[in-house]
């Protein structure tokens, strides 16, 4: 049957973020998907997309393919802000193969 694990479970105040598998699922403002990934893995994210874009190596040092899976991820929860990335990513990945093998 069902059992609450009570090492697993504790109260969350109002106003703490409430993480669940790698999302933010705190109630959200109109617009905004409830359940949404972090902040700081978008800007991550963002950050990784425009160096690659200006020619610099991302400073995690991801590939191509670590990208495009964070942007998939994005988009499960924030579809319009993971169209942009992929749509980013898919040219950058187009100019890669066009020069040689991916980075």
């Amino acid at each position: 049957g069902f059992e609450i694990h009570l090492k697993k479970t504790r109260v969350m105040r109002s106003g703490a973020r409430q993480k669940v598998t790698g999302l933010i699922v705190n109630t959200a403002a109109a617009g905004v998907p409830s359940a949404r990934v972090p902040r700081k893995t978008v800007r991550h994210l963002r950050a990784a997309i425009k160096n690659r874009e200006l020619g610099r190596p991302s400073q995690g040092r991801e590939t191509l393919d670590q990208l495009r899976g964070m942007a998939a991820f994005v988009m499960m929860t924030d579809e319009k802000r993971g169209r942009d990335f992929m749509a980013r990513l898919n040219v950058l990945i187009a100019k890669t193969d066009e020069k040689g093998p991916a980075t």
